[in-house]
C-alpha cells in the first residue's frame, strides 16, 4: 500500500526517491483512527469504509513476514533499495491490531456489522517475530530511533518490560547525543559528507561520529 497520498485527489504520489512500502505508517494510521473514534468523533459512515479499514487490518496481520523500507524509507542501512524486516514496523502493526480487536468502527452508535475482527494467531506471530528481532531493529541495524515511537508513545507496542527496556536502553546508549537522537549508527543523511544516498560497502564508516541528531526524539522520551 502507498503511504503517501495527494491531499486533494487522494491519488498515490510516485517518487523514485520515496519508498512507499512502510508497514509502520499503516499501523500508525489505524492506531490514530481508533483513538479519534474512541474520543467521540464519527469518522466512518459507510459499510464500504468499514470494509476498507477491515482490509487494512488484514494487511497488518501479515506484517511479520513483509520486509519493508522502515520509517526512514531506506530499507537496509546502505540504502540500496533492499527491504528487510523491521522490528519497529512489526511493533507498530502489532499495536494497531491490538487497538482494533473487537472495536466498533462506527463508535457508540454502531452495531454488530461494524465491529472489526483481528486474527489472534496473526497477532501472536507478529509478537513472536518482534520479540525475536528486538533489541535489534533489523538485520542491518543494531538499533534505531524508530523503535522509540514504536515502543513508547504513540504505539506502546509491547507491555513486556523484558523485551521493551533492553531495546530502549540500547537505543539510548548508542544513539542519544547532545542535540537529539541519531536515527541509527553511521547514518549519512543530512551530513556534510552525504553526497550520494546509495552507499557502497564500507562507505558508511566515514559517517561515524558525525551523524545528524534529531531533537524530536527528546520529546518522545519526555512523554515516556
Amino acid at each position: 500500500l502507498h503511504s503517501r497520498l495527494d491531499y486533494e485527489t487522494g491519488e498515490p504520489i510516485y517518487d523514485d526517491q520515496y519508498k512507499n512500502l512502510q508497514m509502520d505508517c499503516i499501523g500508525l494510521y489505524v492506531i490514530q483512527l481508533v483513538q479519534m473514534i474512541h474520543s467521540g468523533l464519527q469518522i466512518v459512515y459507510t459499510k464500504d469504509e468499514v470494509a476498507f479499514v477491515q482490509n487494512l487490518v488484514f494487511y497488518l496481520e501479515r506484517a511479520y513476514r513483509i520486509p519493508d523500507y522502515g520509517m526512514w524509507e531506506r530499507g537496509t542501512k546502505q540504502n540500496r533499495n533492499i527491504t528487510e524486516l523491521h522490528a519497529s514496523s512489526i511493533c507498530m502493526a502489532k499495536a494497531a491490531l491490538e487497538s482494533v480487536a473487537g472495536f466498533n468502527i462506527y463508535g457508540r452508535e454502531g452495531g454488530h456489522s461494524s465491529i472489526l475482527f483481528m486474527d489472534a494467531d496473526a497477532h501472536s506471530r507478529n509478537r513472536i517475530i518482534m520479540t525475536n528481532l528486538l533489541p535489534r531493529e533489523s538485520a542491518s541495524k543494531g538499533t534505531d530511533a524508530s523503535l522509540i515511537p514504536a515502543l513508547c508513545w504513540p504505539a506502546y507496542g509491547t507491555r513486556s518490560t523484558s523485551t521493551r527496556l533492553p531495546a530502549l536502553e540500547r537505543c539510548t546508549e548508542r544513539l542519544k547525543g547532545v542535540y537529539g537522537f541519531r536515527r541509527f549508527t553511521r547514518d549519512g543523511y543530512a551530513t556534510v559528507l552525504d553526497t550520494n544516498s546509495d552507499y557502497q560497502p564500507g562507505e558508511l564508516m566515514k559517517f561515524v561520529g558525525i551523524e545528524s541528531e534529531w531533537p524530536m526524539f527528546f520529546a518522545y522520551m519526555i512523554i515516556e
